[in-house]
């Protein structure tokens, strides 16, 4: 599944709105601040030792992932995508040193990465959401060697309204069982966010 023409353009003018008042800060994402952009990057963190391994950011806004493990970690391959040239743009201007692609993932169909990672990827409210994020999801442990890594807002704590998608942390988890035995369910760092390793 692809996004829509006509979610690509809800996607552009929500977007665009926030980076035009918020500049690349993590609120111009409605990710709320820095701190809980980084709390996000930790919990990835904490599941494996990054060192020596290739990295796949899905819809990596401003490229901040990139900074932060690059500061700890030797990183053998990185490529970073997103679906909006404006985010893609001002990450080549802040990092100009890696590999920043705009890209809608669902037509990704290059090489695998050994962790693919996707925070606030999978929030926005698009036509056929559930579907289409389910497929997102599918997709990247398709493309993955190690592990898939992504947040999605919890249901019990965070508005789903037309702009934002929220879901059952138990629905999500039962889905992705069907694509794996192997995953772990994180709700113990933010009450609105989940996670999820697979």
């Amino acid at each position: 599944m692809h996004f829509s023409n006509t979610d690509k353009t809800r996607i552009n003018i929500f977007y665009q709105q926030l980076i035009e008042k918020y500049w690349s800060d993590p609120e111009s994402l409605s990710r709320a601040n820095k701190d809980s952009q980084e709390l996000r990057y930790q919990i990835f963190e904490q599941m494996i030792d990054l060192n020596h391994k290739s990295i796949l950011d899905v819809w990596c806004w401003f490229g901040d992932l990139y900074w932060y493990v690059n500061q700890k970690y030797y990183i053998k391959g990185y490529l970073w995508v997103d679906i909006l040239e404006e985010t893609i743009n001002i990450a080549k201007q802040k990092y100009p040193e890696t590999n920043f692609e705009q890209l809608d993932f669902a037509e990704y169909n290059w090489d695998k990465y050994d962790l693919i990672f996707a925070s606030w990827s999978l929030s926005f409210k698009t036509e056929n959401y559930m579907e289409l994020y389910k497929s997102i999801i599918k997709k990247m442990f398709d493309y993955s060697n190690i592990w898939v890594w992504f947040n999605m807002l919890n249901i019990n704590h965070h508005i789903n309204d037309q702009n934002f998608a929220a879901y059952s942390p138990s629905q999500i988890y039962e889905f992705c069982t069907q694509i794996t035995d192997k995953l772990i369910l994180r709700q113990d760092y933010m009450k609105h966010d989940f996670t999820l390793y697979l």
